[in-house]
C-alpha cells in the first residue's frame, strides 16, 4: 500500500527514470517501480518502504553520481542517508535545533 499521508516531496532517480522516491507526512519514505512499458493503472504499492524517520519526511535528494544513494530529511530534526539497493539507512545525522529544511 502507499502513503498514508499527504506526501511532501518527490524525487526521480537520475540513474533509473523508472524508479521515484516520495517522502510522506507518515514519516516514511516510498521506493516506486514505474513498468518500462509505462503506466496503464494507478500505481497503490511501494516497491520498497524506508523506515526510520519518527515524523514527517519534508526533504529528498537522490545522490548526483552514485547509484541508489537517496537522502532525507525529517521533522524528526535527522537528515538519514539510504542505500535503496538494501532498505538500509548507512548514516544517521543528528543534533538539529530545528528541522533541517534542505539536503
Amino acid at each position: 500500500r502507499g502513503h498514508r499521508r499527504p506526501v511532501l516531496d518527490v524525487q526521480w532517480n537520475p540513474f533509473n527514470p523508472g524508479i521515484v522516491a516520495s517522502g510522506s507526512e507518515d514519516s516514511s519514505v516510498g521506493i516506486w517501480t514505474i513498468p518500462e512499458e509505462g503506466l496503464k493503472e494507478n500505481l497503490d504499492t511501494f516497491t520498497q518502504t524506508l523506515k526510520g524517520h519518527r515524523n514527517k519526511v519534508s526533504r529528498l535528494s537522490w545522490h548526483p553520481t552514485s547509484n541508489n544513494v537517496l537522502a532525507t530529511c525529517s521533522y524528526d530534526k535527522t537528515i538519514r542517508v539510504w542505500d535503496v539497493s538494501t532498505g538500509d539507512s548507512k548514516i544517521k545525522l543528528t543534533d538539529y535545533q530545528k528541522t533541517p529544511q534542505s539536503i
